[in-house]
């Protein structure tokens, strides 16, 4: 909860800009907390207090106004309704996070149909009898893993991300999490150097190599096969001759014909760089636009239709996605080719 809340503050001057870049400060004067955190605390007051949850979201818009609330939610919160108002859901992924922060046990954690299949995970992770009533603090360092990893599992959510998953677990542990993670109907993104571990969970490889990252289609055997090489280590080794080789690799092999292709090639790119760029900056524009008017409903006339504005804002934020990835794309493609140069 703390961290999202931090990624709100640092994000809120960025909001809608685009910043293509990592090298910028966290915190600087006009970094404010938004909405998201206001909303965010008022989940977690009404974790802790019990109290009627539409009656603080709607105090806490009350007490701190002009924080970037959609304009669906303001004139919602405003009238003091109780029915639901057709959210889009664009902030419950931050919202949720104070519910992580409350609860600490399976049984905690486990909800709806999953509480009815609490037993049955435990015992995938090899908990049976006794040991599934035990306190957590009695547990040992193993059970205490595994009992993480189910945790894990049973949090309802669309995407996990496990870095080095199988460092301190067994052969019977590792069989255990990898079925479980088979059976998960989300994206996983995993961090290993453990090839068994990762074939049949993965169907895409993201390779690190040069400071640059290369996206590979299929498993890490294919992967492994594209390369040429057995497993991991021999990657290593290869990537060591080829940067020893490329070193080697003079400008003057490259004959007059390729490099003309090369230029025409680079000159296009650059070219439709270019072009995406415009399109992301119009897009941006378009965005602080509306984003001011969905935050000003003093503004709003009879005839402004809130639904209408709040679909607009988020076809132009997917709009502004895809031209994001796409000019990602074409930049990855210009540094691959200045590398083969």
């Amino acid at each position: 909860m703390l961290g999202s809340i931090i990624g709100d503050i640092i994000g809120s001057v960025h909001e809608g800009i685009g910043t293509k870049t990592k090298d910028f400060p966290l915190f600087i004067p006009r970094s404010i907390f938004t909405d998201d955190s206001i909303l965010t605390v008022a989940v977690a007051d009404w974790i802790l207090t019990k109290q009627d949850l539409t009656e603080l979201l709607q105090a806490y818009y009350r007490n701190y106004p002009g924080r970037g609330y959609g304009g669906m939610f303001c004139e919602w919160a405003g009238e003091q309704r109780r029915a639901p108002y057709n959210s889009f859901g664009n902030g419950s992924a931050m919202r949720v996070s104070p519910v992580g922060f409350a609860f600490e046990t399976i049984d905690d954690i486990a909800v709806g149909d999953i509480r009815k299949r609490v037993r049955t995970i435990l015992g995938s992770f090899l908990f049976s009898g006794e040991t599934i009533d035990k306190k957590v603090k009695v547990l040992s360092g193993g059970e205490k893993s595994r009992l993480s990893l189910a945790k894990l599992l049973l949090t309802p959510s669309n995407l996990l991300i496990l870095d080095e998953p199988t460092n301190h677990l067994d052969m019977q542990s590792k069989d255990i999490l990898k079925n479980a993670l088979i059976q998960f109907d989300g994206t996983l993104i995993i961090v290993s150097h453990d090839r068994d571990f990762l074939q049949g969970l993965t169907n895409k490889v993201f390779e690190f190599r040069d400071q640059k990252i290369k996206e590979h289609l299929g498993d890490i055997y294919d992967f492994l096969e594209y390369r040429k090489v057995e497993n991991l280590k021999q990657l290593e080794k290869a990537k060591k001759y080829e940067k020893g080789k490329e070193i080697n690799l003079s400008d003057n092999k490259i004959n007059w014909e390729k490099k003309k292709q090369f230029e025409k090639d680079q000159r296009k790119l650059n070219s439709q760089i270019t072009k995406c760029e415009e399109k992301i900056e119009q897009i941006e524009l378009e965005l602080n636009k509306l984003s001011e008017l969905l935050s000003n409903p003093k503004s709003y006339t009879t005839e402004t239709n809130y639904f209408e504005l709040s679909k607009q804002y988020d076809q132009l934020k997917t709009d502004l996605e895809t031209e994001m990835q796409f000019w990602e794309e074409l930049h990855q493609k210009l540094e691959e080719m200045n590398e083969k140069s």
